[in-house]
């Protein structure tokens, strides 16, 4: 195989082909080639039908695709294959997308870190943890936004009679109608005990109702909601 560059575009091209390995090798430099930005693999041989493929290293000889960022000394993404139980083909590929989509891989705030797979076992390490995204929100008159998966919800100061009740529309973006929403009890400066609470959820908001099962006694101050949406 003979290898040339295109001065005009800048892309590497070839001229034969001995077999179905391309070797890429370092070009020495000259005024008048222009370094490639891109290269692209295609099939080579017109009207050809073979699926093009880039394979790094071999069977005991590891290979790894390193790519750098736009900002000098700022990291690089690597991927990098490791040993199996047996000789199998691990693949990475996408569903089909109805729009133009980027997925960005969140900071685990550790060395080590697993994606979470929506199917087979997931065990987390020791010491491991899931952080939900956390909305804290403040109610008033009725109403309160906490537009989160997990958070807590302040109340205003209750004054509910006893056998009585108090209605929050609560906005959150995260809820929809077929989600479980968790609620608990959390503090407060509401003394009176025996409290329900009880969520009836819609797509983006909920009705939180909070029930005072104290007959003799009403609310006396505030009550912090722990909510969990799953």
């Amino acid at each position: 195989m003979r290898a040339g560059i295109n001065r005009a575009e800048g892309t590497v091209v070839t001229s034969a082909i001995s077999s179905d390995t391309i070797l890429l090798q370092r070009l020495n430099t000259s005024d008048n080639i222009v370094e490639p930005r891109q290269i692209t693999v295609t099939n080579l041989l017109a009207g050809g039908t073979a699926e093009p493929n880039l394979v790094l290293g071999s069977s005991g000889i590891p290979g790894s695709l390193t790519i750098f960022p736009a900002t000098a000394s700022k990291g690089t993404l690597k991927l990098v294959a490791t040993n199996s139980t047996g000789n199998t083909l691990t693949e990475i590929t996408n569903a089909a997308m109805g729009q133009a989509t980027t997925i960005t891989i969140p900071d685990p705030g550790a060395a080590t870190a697993k994606f979470l797979l929506d199917h087979g076992t997931n065990t987390l390490a020791a010491g491991a943890s899931i952080v939900a995204n956390k909305v804290n929100g403040t109610e008033s008159s009725n109403a309160v936004t906490a537009s989160g998966m997990s958070g807590v919800i302040t109340t205003s100061s209750l004054s509910t009679a006893g056998a009585g009740s108090y209605a929050i529309t609560w906005t959150n973006t995260f809820i929809g109608s077929t989600n479980t929403v968790l609620l608990s009890i959390q503090g407060g400066s509401n003394t009176t005990e025996n409290i329900t609470l009880k969520v009836a959820p819609s797509s983006g908001t909920a009705t939180l109702t909070i029930y005072n099962n104290t007959a003799a006694t009403a609310l006396n101050g505030t009550i912090l909601i722990g909510y969990l949406v799953i």
